[in-house]
């Protein structure tokens, strides 16, 4: 008997870093990379196979401390013994590239053990145990990677003004005659090292980095009014505006300014880099199909390990 479970990617399209000061951020479900994770009956202690570590459970790394915990709160919440399990993660999602990898892995092993247990499953349990995975791996997370890389829905977010720990998070139906290109580095990304950026030079221009951060917010609430009107070449020039904005704030990096370069070149109506900076992917809009394949194109050539075209269009 086996037990399956899967999970896809996220993309930030627009919102990261201010929104951490309570603007809101747009989050898209990334459909073309995706997590499975197989659950089967083997004698003994638990045994993890993946890309990154094959062995006992209990002898994973610390960098893979999320996988465990994420096991471990599905096997207590389910009261099973911590014993007789193979598990074995697939995934062809880049970690460390902010595209949702330690949260889409949450997902399909707490999917897997519940199936493999002949459970249901309801969305609130597994939003609760993956975001405990999450918490060992990025200290306080937002929440916005569990529902992104579970649901194939857009999610809007926004945490609350003087409310610790309070947020807003809705389902954000997207449907553009446009294309997203998303390119990948293949360099880590560094959210904690960027997120302490910011804080440094808030503290030595806060001014200026107040005036970067509050025009980020408004790039990403303008953003939300250009999809409602389906307004593409202004959703464009948003991206490469919060892109000029985090390049100023010190979280960008040469590899993702050369590649937004290129995408404009090549007639994006935008670029942008993704997520928390410092390396990772980077993202651009087309508004025909076959622009989007000649910027993806054109980007691997210019370094990019790899490149996805993602249909703007919604179900």
């Amino acid at each position: 008997m086996k037990g399956c479970g899967d999970a896809h990617g996220k993309v930030i399209l627009m919102g990261e870093h201010s929104v951490v000061y309570g603007y809101p951020a747009i989050a898209l479900p990334f459909m073309q990379v995706t997590v499975k994770s197989e659950v089967s009956r083997r004698e003994g202690e638990i045994w993890l196979e993946s890309d990154f570590y094959t062995g006992a459970l209990k002898d994973a790394p610390p960098e893979r401390a999320h996988v465990v915990t994420a096991i471990h709160a599905g096997l207590d919440y389910l009261q099973k013994e911590k014993k007789n399990l193979k598990i074995v993660i697939l995934s062809d999602l880049p970690a460390s590239r902010g595209l949702g990898s330690s949260a889409a892995v949450a997902v399909a092993v707490i999917r897997s053990l519940f199936q493999y247990f002949e459970r249901q499953l309801t969305d609130e349990e597994l939003i609760l145990l993956a975001d405990q995975a999450e918490r060992v791996a990025h200290g306080n997370p937002s929440g916005i990677d569990v529902l992104t890389t579970a649901f194939p829905q857009p999610i809007w977010f926004r945490k609350l003004p003087d409310k610790k720990g309070m947020k807003e998070l809705k389902v954000f139906p997207i449907s553009l005659p446009a294309y997203l290109v998303v390119a990948d580095t293949a360099i880590y990304g560094q959210t904690k090292e960027a997120i302490a950026v910011i804080a440094q030079k808030r503290q030595e221009q806060p001014k200026e980095t107040e005036r970067l951060l509050n025009e980020l917010g408004d790039f990403a609430g303008q953003a939300e009014t250009a999809i409602n009107r389906q307004d593409c070449r202004r959703l464009g020039e948003l991206m490469t505006g919060a892109h000029r904005n985090l390049q100023a704030l010190g979280v960008s990096h040469l590899v993702l300014d050369h590649l937004v370069e290129q995408a404009l070149r090549l007639g994006a109506l935008g670029a942008k880099m993704t997520g928390g900076g410092l390396g990772g992917c980077m993202i651009c809009l087309a508004d025909e199909e076959k622009t989007a394949q000649v910027i993806a194109d054109a980007l691997q050539q210019e370094g990019a390990k790899k490149t996805w075209i993602y249909p703007m269009k919604g179900k």
